[in-house]
C-alpha cells in the first residue's frame, strides 16, 4: 500500500470519537489528570447530606405550610442537575449526531481522499478540497482505532485506522506523517499509544 495516499469515509462516529478525545486530554494532547472516584467519595457525601436535608426540612415545611412552589422548584432543579451529570456524554453525543443528521451537514460527511507530501497534506471530498502545511498541524495523535492530526484545539482531521488493510500499514503512515512534520528522514519505529 502507498503510505502517502488514503481513501477513507468519514463517518458521525468519527467526529464522535474525535469529541471524546478532546473531552480526555489537555489542549496540549496530554491525557487529563484523573481523580480516583473513591476520594470523590466523602465530597459527595456530604454534599449529598447537606442537600438532602435542605429538600427534606423544605418539603416538611411545604407540608404545614401548603406552599409548594419553592420545594418543587427546588426538587426540579436538584433532579436536573443529577440527570445532566449522570447523562453529559450522552446527551452531547446525541447533539452530535443530530447536527449531522441534519441535511445540509450530513452531505459533508462521506468519502474524503488524504494526501501526504513533503509540502503538507491534501484533503478531498466530494464537496471540498483543501491543502494544509505542515505547520498548519499542532501534533499527529493516535488511538487504537484513530488518526488524528491536530490542527488546533478544537479541529483535526480524523483517519480511522479501519481505512488502512493492516495496523502495520498505519503505524507506517503515521510515521510517514511524522516525519513531514518534523522534516526528517526517518522516526524510529514506535507503538502509538
Amino acid at each position: 500500500m502507498e503510505p502517502h495516499l488514503i481513501e477513507f469515509d468519514q463517518t458521525v462516529d468519527d467526529v464522535i470519537a474525535w469529541s471524546r478525545y478532546r473531552a480526555a486530554r489537555l489542549p496540549d494532547g496530554r491525557s487529563k489528570p484523573r481523580t480516583r472516584r473513591w476520594a470523590l467519595i466523602p465530597f459527595a457525601a456530604f454534599i449529598l447530606l447537606g442537600v438532602g436535608l435542605g429538600l427534606f426540612a423544605m418539603t416538611r415545611e411545604a407540608f404545614t405550610t401548603g406552599e409548594w412552589g419553592r420545594a418543587t422548584l427546588t426538587w426540579i432543579v436538584v433532579v436536573s442537575i443529577v440527570f445532566l451529570l449522570l447523562f453529559r456524554r450522552r446527551i452531547s453525543e446525541g447533539s452530535i449526531r443530530r447536527f449531522w443528521r441534519r441535511p445540509e451537514n450530513a452531505r459533508k460527511l462521506g468519502r474524503s481522499r488524504l494526501e501526504m507530501s513533503r509540502e503538507g497534506v491534501n484533503m478531498q471530498s466530494q464537496f471540498a478540497a483543501t491543502t494544509w502545511k505542515w505547520d498548519a498541524f499542532d501534533r499527529i495523535q493516535t488511538t487504537s482505532d484513530y488518526v488524528f492530526f491536530v490542527l488546533g484545539s478544537g479541529t483535526a482531521i480524523v483517519i480511522p485506522c479501519s481505512a488502512f488493510l493492516s495496523e502495520e500499514d498505519c503505524r507506517e503512515f503515521v510515521r510517514t506523517a511524522k516525519c513531514y512534520q518534523a522534516n526528517i528522514e526517518r522516526i524510529p519505529d514506535e507503538d502509538p499509544p
